[in-house]
């Protein structure tokens, strides 16, 4: 055209900024996840949950998918119960929730006590 554009003009250029499907935080397999973690002192476990990806000051994910979760380099920030949040390396994710399920895929979860229990004469 007349202002040196060669393109066509059905064809949108190339935008860098647009996510890529495995920046896209909705098709994320870890984002909602709730997995035991290590907790703040490193004394226990605790149950949190992924909230979302960490972000670079550019505002791109940090890290790289990989299917192979010793290679996956991504960050997720997480929020345990009591509010306070801290960032997880996605093999660290991926090798608790891989703990916590069986060999035949069910999910083995525990508890840390029982709270106003009560037993009566009929039971």
């Amino acid at each position: 055209d007349i202002h040196g554009n060669h393109e066509p003009a059905d064809v949108a250029p190339h935008n860098s900024h647009l996510p890529n499907e495995q920046d896209r935080e909705e098709l994320d397999q870890y984002i909602g996840a709730h997995v035991t973690l290590p907790s703040k002192d490193g004394e226990s476990e605790i149950l949190a949950k992924v909230i979302h990806r960490k972000r670079d000051s550019n505002g791109h994910p940090i890290g790289t998918s990989n299917p192979n979760p010793i290679l996956d380099t991504r960050i997720y920030q997480v929020e345990f119960p009591d509010s306070h949040h801290a960032e997880f390396a996605a093999n660290v994710i991926a090798e608790n929730i891989f703990s916590q399920v069986d060999s035949d895929g069910h999910n083995l979860s525990f508890f840390e006590e029982v709270i106003g229990h009560r037993r009566l004469d009929s039971a």
